[in-house]
């Protein structure tokens, strides 16, 4: 298991990319494979600075991976601001003409299984991948 914590800022994905690039290395996985959890965990990344930090700060990120039987269980948690009801959009269309959501969308497509909660004071967003 790999577990980072990382400053709630955009440069400090650079060092959670090449984390999970190194390590899925020891894998033999797709290329695809290994660029879909790349754009979900930049995307969950991202959304926590945004939407939970409201912005770049000192606040840590935890993030926590790892493969077990040719999945991928991968754990973001963070303090900022409770998320408010995730609506996961179904297609493109319902994203139309709406300011938001694509990260959300790309994240449910590209990963096997999503899920967020609060618990105490924490957001907690997880996601599952088969690699195969």
């Amino acid at each position: 298991m790999v577990s980072l914590e990382l400053d709630a800022k955009f440069d400090s994905f650079i060092k959670l990319r090449e984390s999970i690039f190194y390590y899925l290395q020891k894998f033999n996985i797709s290329n695809n494979s290994v660029s879909e959890v790349l754009l979900v965990a930049e995307e969950i990344f991202t959304n926590i600075i945004r939407h939970s930090y409201k912005g770049e700060c000192n606040e840590p990120i935890f993030v926590t991976f790892y493969v077990s039987n040719s999945t991928l269980y991968m754990t973001f948690k963070d303090k900022g601001e409770k998320a408010e009801e995730l609506k996961i959009p179904n297609s493109l269309i319902e994203l139309q003409g709406k300011v938001g959501g694509l990260g959300l969308y790309l994240i449910s497509k590209l990963s096997d299984s999503y899920g967020y909660k609060h618990s105490g004071n924490w957001n907690i967003n997880f996601i599952e991948k088969d690699l195969t």
